[in-house]
């Protein structure tokens, strides 16, 4: 009998209740914003200096090399910088495939404190009677 696993997306609100949670998802929100924000520079600069575009994966590389480079980086899990690179590289993705249909095609913004608002997190999270488990952080409270 083969082993079989399940993998679904839930978007759900997390429901800080201590100083502790809040200051946990403020620290992640803030570690979130300086990747973005970088890997966007890191973008447009290469495109003007080259021509072509950096790829998801090139950017992956970049910020394990940021990671030993800056351990203020290495405090927030790599798989939530990963998913922020991830969201940067859909939102070119719809960028460019929005010039091709000729619709307004609004270019990737550098975002401001308080703006990214959501975390994306890809593998060790359980969710259990009301309560998600987030891996190197314990449970926190939340509301689908």
């Amino acid at each position: 009998m083969a082993l079989t696993r399940t993998h679904r997306q839930v978007a759900c609100r997390l429901l800080p209740q201590t100083r502790a949670n809040w200051h946990w998802l403020e620290t992640t929100l803030e570690a979130q914003r300086q990747p973005y924000n970088a890997a966007l520079e890191e973008r447009i600069d290469f495109h003007r200096k080259t021509g072509k575009s950096r790829t998801y994966f090139d950017q992956c590389k970049a910020l394990t090399a940021c990671r030993r480079e800056l351990p203020e980086m290495a405090e927030c899990a790599v798989g939530i910088q990963r998913g922020t690179l991830k969201r940067l590289d859909e939102s070119f993705k719809g960028f460019f495939n929005r010039l091709k249909k000729g619709a307004k095609a609004g270019f990737p913004k550098f975002r401001g404190r308080r703006f990214l608002d959501s975390i994306t997190i890809v593998s060790g999270v359980k969710l259990r009677d009301g309560t998600l488990h987030i891996p190197g952080f314990g449970p926190m409270a939340i509301r689908r």
